[in-house]
């Protein structure tokens, strides 16, 4: 355990040094992303040797593992800088036109109305099926979970359209200044929630929150050169905000027999470290595969398998036989989640550790490079969304959802709207002054 902490320190710190060197000092990045709620999850770990939830260490298996991820992320993430920058032409004067800021209005406001309209579907199935969502909280999601009750899937994926509109929020809410915007990202919130406790969920919320949270920081990062302090506490409180949203559907979830304050504490506590111990357990059983990557990229099969020619080959892998595993590391009740390492070391082993955290840390870098020296709508988000997969990856990684590839997707095919709108002749929103290489501790270079 004292290892793994100091290696996660370790890499902390130097993560601020390469914050500091390279990207102008912004203390909320891919680097710090990972390590920052890994030392504070394996810092409150520490914890349970007295609260005893959990019956199994870190083991020297889980251990290696996470050591050898962590020296791979770091190195891809250092790499992923240098690919970002090595062509750069050394000045950068990004514009986001006027009429593309309304246009990325409109399509804001079409994608919570699509967003409304998923969430007022899955209410009137539940409702039709089972009656009224908050007086069954507590099963809805074991039925939802076995198909008892079959949510349509046009309504799922209508709902995702709420992720792509509040990651337009946050790049609103940045670049046109007006805080009206606000307004949209508390309301889009809230949808969240009220989509969790139709189906007695709790990731959508937390979801939006994190996602909210990344595309505004990188946003303000963008416009103004830096993201300091007083930036990672506004993510901090806003996180916390969300933390007893969800704790909210737990609350109900359990029937209210334990109190609010316990469930927040108690419930989150174990959200947050049990993929731990979880971890050691799956270092030792990793999960069984049939397909290459069917773990760590079983959203996007998941998705190909929705093709017809690609349905039989790909059946192993549909969500309704998809597989749980449990980890018997607890008492308090079944637990199968785990850390994304488990995701990585099932698919191809230590190799498959080392390659994957590689490559996860120099995409995550380089579009968080782009994205706040040249500060498009698409780096922004992109880095957003990779953001939130390196933040979560204490709890899996969301390249194992549907969810992830089909925001991925809608988020490209955004911006390839975007760049054919008219943009000449108009004024436009920018950044304070100009963003050159030396100001992100780059050489200078001449245009």
């Amino acid at each position: 355990m004292a290892t793994t902490i100091a290696s996660c320190t370790l890499g902390l710190v130097a993560s601020l040094y390469v914050a500091r060197r390279f990207w102008n000092g912004m203390l909320f990045n891919p680097l710090t992303g990972l390590f920052a709620p890994w030392l504070l999850a394996l810092g409150l770990f520490t914890l349970n040797s007295r609260l005893a939830l959990f019956d199994v260490g870190l083991t020297e298996p889980a251990t290696l593992l996470l050591a050898v991820s962590f020296a791979c992320y770091f190195i891809g993430g250092v790499l992923g800088i240098w690919l970002a920058t090595r062509h750069d032409s050394g000045v950068y004067s990004y514009h986001i036109a006027e009429p593309r800021l309304t246009m990325l209005a409109i399509l804001t406001l079409l994608y919570a109305v699509a967003f409304l309209v998923g969430v007022a579907w899955k209410y009137a199935t539940v409702n039709a099926t089972f009656g009224l969502p908050l007086e069954h909280i507590a099963r809805l999601k074991p039925l939802i979970v076995s198909h008892s009750i079959l949510i349509p899937l046009p309504s799922r994926f209508l709902t995702l359209f709420g992720y792509v509109a509040v990651l337009n929020v946050g790049v609103l809410l940045m670049y046109s200044q007006n805080r009206r915007w606000i307004g949209l990202a508390v309301a889009l919130v809230l949808l969240s929630l009220v989509n969790d406790a139709v189906q007695g969920a709790r990731g959508s919320t937390i979801n939006t929150v994190i996602l909210l949270i990344c595309a505004a920081v990188f946003s303000a990062g963008a416009r103004t050169g830096r993201i300091g302090l007083k930036h990672v506490l506004g993510a901090g409180a806003v996180f916390v905000v969300g933390l007893a949203l969800i704790t909210l559907i737990i609350y109900l979830r359990g029937n209210a027999i334990a109190g609010y304050l316990q469930r927040f504490v108690v419930d989150n506590y174990v959200y947050l470290v049990g993929t731990i111990p979880a971890t050691s357990f799956f270092a030792i059983h990793p999960w069984p595969h049939v397909l290459p990557g069917q773990w760590t990229f079983a959203g996007l099969y998941q998705l190909l398998g929705m093709i017809p020619p690609l349905r039989e080959p790909l059946a192993p892998l549909n969500s309704a036989v998809f597989p749980s595993f449990y980890a018997p590391v607890t008492s308090i009740g079944p637990f199968n989640s785990s850390a994304y390492v488990t995701y990585f070391d099932s698919d191809s082993g230590l190799a498959g550790v080392a390659v994957l955290s590689g490559l996860l840390g120099l995409a995550a870098t380089y579009a968080f490079t782009k994205a706040v020296t040249v500060g498009r709508v698409v780096d922004l988000q992109i880095a957003a969304l990779l953001m939130f997969l390196v933040l979560l990856t204490l709890r899996g990684t969301v390249t194992s959802s549907i969810m992830f590839w089909v925001v991925l997707g809608l988020i490209v095919v955004q911006w390839n709207f975007l760049v054919r709108t008219p943009r000449h002749g108009v004024p436009s929103v920018t950044r304070r002054g100009h963003c050159t290489r030396a100001s992100f501790g780059l050489p200078g270079r001449q245009p």
